[in-house]
């Protein structure tokens, strides 16, 4: 690798490039992955606060939400 040459027969140039690649897509997808599973928390936790939904076991801290409790006033009422 300390050339400015790229020489595709070079095995271990080759091997290393490879593994480079695999980390950038392996990080990139966990970076997706992460993304998403929060953006999903988000909209769950948003159904739950909107009152379409009750809040599952895992979201205890929503019963101390302001906005949450004044939502279950009006539902209960």
């Amino acid at each position: 690798m300390g050339s400015d040459r790229v020489r595709i027969t070079d095995t271990k140039y080759m091997a290393t490039l490879l593994d480079r690649l695999e980390e950038q897509e392996r990080m990139a997808w966990t970076k997706r992955r992460l993304g998403r599973i929060k953006a999903e928390r988000n909209r769950y936790r948003q159904l739950a606060i909107d009152g379409l939904m009750e809040p599952g076991p895992d979201m205890q801290d929503l019963y101390f939400h302001p906005v949450f409790r004044l939502g279950q006033k009006f539902r209960t009422n």
